[in-house]
């Protein structure tokens, strides 16, 4: 062995733990890895509820002996590598082993631009790594469904806004000439925003279309404005400072977009964004949104009816 002075970040001094130790290991600092396991654990953490650290690589043994965890969060690992590490984690250690999923990645949409990086027996190694442990947790009820054959002990734990991220937002409303149309949202949408084509063509000469994060090649052209993406700690400012008189959020229909969760919805609403959104499972519910059916003539007619009374769409962009 060769040893090496290091930081103890995980280190416990006490003999007896007051409360239990948490490794947990997101998949990233961003995005899925910020909603399902780094802001949780630091809002439990600030709490009293729990001890640990993040780690964003895979630790090995000698961090696991270090640090001896009662529970160890696998978010969305499945590579090889991934599931050869979990599986001495299983054997040299008697923390509990929980594996944590956002999305139904065993079947994503062909037009995902993500899809064409994972590996074609997605199933065969997820259904490897939800066995190496003893609990899954998930986002939603109709992701649990989807997994409820591969593991016995699945939880749904739904996707919440940090409140010192998205409270008190400011935007403004009916400030332009034309109304501020937009959408925003990952690289992963090309099929979902390929449903607004026709839309965004037919409506570019009404509206000033807003686009953040990503825009189709094709869609270019009417857009007015569009803006990279940023860092997520500046995204919820960002966001709100668009100024939408209407917010956007359509998906395409199929398994993977139902088993999605509201977190959309949630942004939005958490800028006041009054909104049209795809008549899809993960949008149902009791929030005040506009739902369609995925065909131009339906969207086209919602944002027209919208734009037509702007003091009621701005007063259900208040109350979601």
């Amino acid at each position: 062995f060769n040893f090496e002075p290091g930081l103890r970040t995980g280190w416990d001094p006490f003999i007896a733990r007051a409360v239990p130790a948490v490794m947990a290991l997101p998949t990233n600092a961003t995005a899925i890895g910020h909603y399902r396991v780094i802001q949780p654990f630091n809002e439990l953490e600030r709490e009293g509820w729990i001890q640990g650290r993040i780690d964003y690589s895979a630790s090995g043994l000698l961090e696991l002996e270090r640090e001896k965890p009662d529970v160890i969060i696998f978010q969305g690992r499945y590579s090889p590598e991934h599931l050869k590490d979990m599986a001495q984690f299983k054997r040299f250690s008697s923390a509990r082993r929980i594996y944590e999923l956002d999305d139904y990645i065993i079947a994503p949409p062909k037009k995902n631009d993500h899809a064409r990086n994972l590996p074609g027996n997605m199933r065969e190694l997820v259904s490897a790594a939800i066995g190496l442990c003893d609990r899954v947790v998930v986002s939603t009820e109709p992701l649990a469904d989807a997994l409820s054959s591969l593991h016995g002990d699945i939880r749904v734990v739904p996707n919440m806004l940090a409140a010192s991220l998205w409270t008190g937002l400011v935007s403004a409303r009916q400030r332009s000439a034309k109304p501020r149309v937009g959408w925003a949202g990952g690289t992963s949408h090309r099929g979902d925003l390929e449903l607004l084509e026709g839309v965004v063509k037919a409506m570019a000469e009404d509206v000033d279309w807003v686009f953040f994060g990503m825009c189709p090649p094709q869609l270019r052209p009417y857009v007015k404005e569009f803006y990279e993406g940023i860092p997520f700690n500046r995204y919820p400012t960002m966001l709100a400072s668009l100024n939408l008189d209407l917010a956007l959020a359509p998906l395409e229909q199929n398994l993977f977009n139902d088993c999605k969760s509201n977190l959309r919805l949630l942004e939005y609403g958490a800028c006041g964004f009054p909104v049209i959104c795809s008549d899809i499972l993960c949008y149902r519910g009791d929030f005040p949104v506009t739902r369609v059916r995925n065909r131009a003539q339906d969207w086209i007619a919602a944002i027209r009816e919208h734009l037509a009374e702007p003091d009621a769409s701005a007063k259900a962009g208040e109350a979601l």
